[in-house]
């Protein structure tokens, strides 16, 4: 794996009014706000965020435009965001010393604000599987370099409350699926498996190395009883799992977790517009969870997760304003398949096929975010804003195009709007620089 260099970046500001939906990011040259380094080796650099909003809390990267001589073998990705800070993975720019290590994943490492202008980046590597051993890799913004050590759990995990049948082995071991802040004094970071649960871990706190705690997730009941009691087997999470930690004066008070389960059919024929296998969305439904129990030492119970609220796509309402939204975005009108179809066809919501759900950063709604596109694999994408304690739809929006339809993740929520000050950098132009 071609070693990939990390950039941290300090963002400036205080917080300001808007809570959430932060601008897209776009690289090349931004309309607004940007960061960008370049050493003598390596072309610069830049990450911009365009100064219109949309209904998102997304950070999202798309490629930048085509520069005379200029081909990146890889492109600048927004790995994590904390507060005002930014962590990014940039193609042959070395502004963080070397970890010595490795590799680590996207996955594996966040990013811990001290105050000021201080700041941990932390990785947690799988180190033995068996053993739940890991490595954990450090750096700290005060001393300049990295540290590693070994830690593990402080305590045995606690047993399934179910039985887990073979096809679900994957719910009995941890991979990373992303990261989350918790902040307060200790300085609390969780490594989360959309799956198994999160491994906490204080990097403030008195303990030399630290220890592990483990968090359990709410168990995905339709794949441990699906197949006639089989079990369905368990792929990456994150296409129908999320989390979100709602931070308030530097502290998480609460997680929020969303499960989507999608009801879909493959297709015996290649999609003649993908060029992809073909697949029928028969309907889709999202269910809610919260769990203000999260600074527990070492008690963390399955029960602490609280349900929320579970909605339908087939009884989702939206107002008249919202459906013209909706029918002129293009994302329910779906394009010939196969020869021989009829011409485009209009999709109902619950046939559209939804990725991705991630819970509202604003600790005060119900607000759940979706990437939708008309049919699965499909390289255009829209986002979908949806009330879950009302159960309908705020708002859609054209998300962009995806570089590659099997893409992991398209987007990052941040609350990285808060700590950006348009009329403290306005440039000569009038615009955002």
């Amino acid at each position: 794996m071609r070693r990939v260099s990390m950039a941290a970046c300090v963002g400036g500001g205080p917080p300001g009014s808007k809570k959430e939906f932060p601008p897209s990011p776009r690289f090349g040259a931004g309309d607004s706000a940007s960061a960008s380094d370049s050493d003598s080796m390596a072309h610069p650099s830049q990450l911009g965020w365009s100064s219109r909003p949309k209904p998102t809390t997304a950070a999202a990267a798309t490629p930048p435009p085509p520069s005379a001589g200029v081909e990146l073998a890889e492109q600048p990705t927004i790995v994590f965001t904390a507060e005002d800070l930014l962590l990014l993975r940039v193609p042959e720019v070395a502004l963080l010393p070397d970890p010595k290590t490795n590799f680590f994943l996207e996955v594996d490492v966040g990013i811990l604000p001290r105050g000021g202008e201080l700041y941990t980046i932390a990785a947690l590597v799988v180190d033995s599987p068996q053993q739940d051993q890991y490595e954990l890799i450090r750096f700290d913004s005060a001393a300049g370099s990295w540290t590693g050590d070994t830690v593990s759990l402080e305590a045995p995990r606690r047993r399934h409350p179910v039985e887990i049948p073979a096809s679900c082995c994957r719910l009995n071991c941890h991979v990373n699926s992303t990261v989350i802040t918790l902040g307060g004094e200790a300085g609390t970071m969780g490594w989360v498996d959309l799956w198994s649960g999160i491994l906490l871990c204080d990097l403030l706190g008195d303990d030399d190395p630290p220890t592990l705690r483990h968090m359990p997730l709410p168990l995905p009941m339709y794949a441990i009883t699906g197949n006639h009691g089989m079990g369905l087997e368990l792929g990456d999470p994150r296409p129908y799992r999320g989390i979100a930690a709602i931070v308030k004066d530097g502290r998480a008070s609460c997680l929020k977790f969303v499960d989507l389960q999608l009801t879909w059919a493959p297709l015996l024929y290649t999609d003649i517009e993908t060029g992809l296998p073909a697949f029928k969305v028969h309907g889709w439904k999202i269910t809610t969870w919260s769990n203000t129990n999260i600074m527990a030492a070492s008690d963390s119970s399955i029960d602490d997760w609280h349900e929320g609220f579970t909605v339908l796509a087939s009884e989702i309402k939206f107002s008249d304003a919202v459906r013209a939204e909706l029918l002129s975005s293009g994302l329910l009108h779906r394009k010939p398949s196969r020869d021989g179809e009829d011409a485009t066809v209009e999709l109902a919501l619950q046939n559209v096929a939804v990725s991705e759900p991630t819970p509202s950063l604003d600790g005060e709604d119900d607000v759940i975010y979706l990437m939708a596109r008309p049919k699965l694999l499909y390289r255009m994408v829209w986002c979908l804003v949806i009330d879950v304690r009302s159960s309908t739809l705020l708002g859609v929006a054209e998300f962009g195009n995806a570089e590659e339809p099997f893409i992991d993740a398209s987007y990052r929520s941040s609350t990285i709007s808060k700590y950006m000050n348009p009329a403290a950098i306005q440039g000569a132009n009038g615009s955002l620089c």
